[in-house]
């Protein structure tokens, strides 16, 4: 009984499906080579429910379609609620409570004494200057996508990186509501940055630092990315100690 959501008949479809695929890879150790077409179809399909595009599902799918069969055969308490609140939880698809125990996570008892440091007139102040959530976009060229391109976009996650000419300025900088970080505008905000805060004694770099076009991602692509980036730090700010942390 779903009274309450959006879109009842889409949970309970889900909430079929997953559950079959449950019960059928418990009983295998193994899953079957040939059985894999069959279930990228049955979870792109899922994926599709939630209204993603069609080559979004395809695409997330295929990448992730191990892990997928990984975690139905060998988590036990596992179930179709679970799985199908994340997709679906838009539109009213929540989790219900299980009753599943959850093993507790056993932590040190730890002896914490809290301290209290006091500043001095005659100390020195210490700039540090914390650079956060690139979202650095390699193939994304600011200025080529203007903002009549962006509405029309069906891409779910980045920029559709569609080539306009038109007004070839008008997004030179990005486009802050839709895409990630085109190299025009991580260089010059760097270089700003370090013209404005010379004195500055260190740079925390942190994540996150990869595009939102997640389909694309592997340890390549994540490494050229963290390469060029942390790169780029260590041109402009030249002497600056940088404590990176993806």
């Amino acid at each position: 009984e779903i009274p309450n959501y959006v879109k009842p008949r889409y949970c309970l479809l889900c909430r079929v499906a997953i559950h079959t695929l449950i019960s059928t890879f418990k009983q295998l150790k193994q899953v079957p080579q040939q059985l894999k077409p069959g279930m990228m179809q049955v979870t792109q399909g899922l994926c599709r429910l939630a209204e993603y595009p069609k080559e979004y599902c395809a695409d997330l799918i295929n990448i992730f379609i191990d892990s997928i069969i990984e975690i139905l055969q060998t988590n036990d308490h596992i179930t179709s609620h679970d799985i199908c609140a994340l997709p679906l939880g838009p539109i009213g698809c929540v989790q219900e409570p299980t009753g599943a125990s959850v093993d507790p996570v056993k932590l040190d008892d730890f002896n914490f004494k809290s301290t209290v440091s006091v500043a001095y007139n005659k100390t020195w102040p210490t700039k540090i200057l914390h650079i956060t959530d690139i979202h650095y976009d390699p193939k994304y060229v600011g200025g080529v996508e203007s903002e009549e391109v962006v509405k029309q976009c069906k891409k779910m996650f980045g920029c559709c990186r569609v080539g306009n000419t038109g007004k070839p300025g008008e997004t030179y900088w990005g486009n802050y509501n839709h895409c990630d970080t085109p190299k025009t505008l991580l260089e010059a905000s760097l270089k700003k940055i370090a013209e404005q805060h010379p004195d500055a004694k260190m740079v925390y770099l942190t994540g996150d630092l990869v595009r939102h076009h997640i389909t694309e991602l592997d340890f390549e692509t994540l490494k050229a990315d963290t390469d060029y980036v942390l790169g780029l730090f260590i041109e402009i700010f030249k002497d600056i100690p940088i404590v990176f942390a993806i």
